[in-house]
């Protein structure tokens, strides 16, 4: 425990340790307002008191043109009554519509958007659209269809402000990169500053080395997991506070790996899965910052290899074709562990070989051999006659 807390107070000093972590901190606590901003401009019931304003204006516009008929029982003039009696018609159904938005009366707004998407389907079919089209209609029709039989309340994943929404899309948005180079950069400081001219100071020790390698990893480890737990509980409580905790029961998009076809689950099911992923991705980023360290023997070094090691493989696997096709075999593609437990980052990339399970053998793999260079070698002992 002395050896933790030594370790402990080694990375709280350190002036540089802050920066990451306030970086992280303002990452996170900036955007779920910005987000509530958006949703409420793009909300379903801004939608419908737009369509209330543009149906009003269209009334006016028809009531001048048919008072400039002279013959009412032309048919323009027969056209433009018509056109009146569907928008004042269109405008009664927009404003039961809106109050039934108003009052929370989910079971019937979600209804009425999956009779509104029908009728979309249905006239767009006519015209050719384009697949982004068809798509975007079939995935939105069975969400609605999803949220009509759970009957909760709308929340909005493309803009997520609630607690739990939020708190997850961090593992899409801002773990990935922010939360790993935090890692990165701190633990490399600490491994680092063991070493003084290419001497190792831990292994003064009065104690075997793989014990020192254990106590230093074990370290590690607990401080990189207490950055991830501290971001979490931030994230969760500055967004269940103002804007309320939202549902486990809310359905959010996955891809079946098998049929390709899109369905909507439960979000409580992708969280176990999402933090046995993330945790194993800290281990393993605390094992090749470990390596690296003991490898260079120097801070600036392990900082600069183990980010090159980061972002190209997130580079090579985001943007290069060949590579994508074997990613499943990169232990640096699971760092999106939110979309590889929904599907969604194997349906980006077009490899269906990734799984929560092929990702938890490739990082158990990669974490072991690491392990393997770090303890067999230290081990050694050479004979001197």
């Amino acid at each position: 425990m002395s050896h933790f807390i030594f370790l402990v107070k080694q990375v709280i000093k350190q002036k540089t340790t802050w920066i990451p972590l306030c970086l992280l901190f303002l990452a996170i606590s900036i955007p779920p307002f910005l987000n509530h901003s958006a949703s409420l401009e793009r909300s379903l019931g801004t939608q419908i008191r737009n369509n209330i304003q543009q149906n009003a204006e269209n009334i006016y516009t028809l009531e001048q043109e048919i008072t400039t008929q002279q013959d009412s029982n032309s048919e323009k003039a027969s056209y433009l009554e018509k056109n009146l009696v569907d928008s004042k018609k269109q405008i009664e159904q927009d404003k039961i519509f809106l109050n039934e938005f108003n009052n929370e009366e989910w079971k019937n707004v979600y209804l009425k958007q999956i009779d509104n998407i029908k009728r979309s389907q249905k006239s767009t079919s006519y015209a050719e659209p384009s697949k982004d089209l068809i798509n975007a209609l079939d995935r939105d029709l069975k969400l609605y269809e999803t949220l009509a039989k759970k009957t909760i309340p709308f929340e909005d994943v493309n803009y997520p402000y609630t607690g739990i929404q939020y708190t997850l899309s961090l593992f899409i948005y801002i773990f990935p990169v922010l939360l790993s180079i935090s890692i990165l950069f701190i633990l490399s400081n600490l491994y680092g500053s063991f070493f003084h001219e290419d001497i190792n100071k831990m292994d003064l020790l009065p104690q075997k080395k793989a014990i020192t390698h254990s106590k230093n990893l074990i370290s590690g480890l607990v401080i990189a997991c207490s950055f991830l737990v501290c971001s979490l509980l931030v994230a969760f409580l500055i967004t269940t506070i103002p804007f309320k905790m939202g549902s486990f029961n809310y359905p959010v998009l996955h891809y079946n790996l098998t049929s390709h076809t899109i369905y909507f689950a439960e979000v409580k099911k992708t969280i176990l899965p999402t933090l046995c992923l993330q945790l194993l991705m800290i281990i393993f980023l605390v094992c090749l910052t470990y390596l690296l360290a003991l490898v260079s023997k120097n801070k600036l070094t392990t900082l600069l290899l183990s980010s090159i090691i980061l972002f190209g493989s997130m580079f090579l696997v985001n943007f290069i074709q060949p590579i994508q096709e074997n990613a499943q075999y990169l232990p640096m593609t699971y760092i999106y562990c939110y979309d590889i437990t929904t599907g969604v980052y194997q349906y980006n990339i077009d490899n269906f070989n990734i799984s929560f399970i092929m990702g938890i053998k490739v990082l158990l793999f990669y974490i072991t051999m690491m392990l393997c260079f770090i303890f067999y070698p230290r081990n050694r002992k050479k004979r001197v006659k």
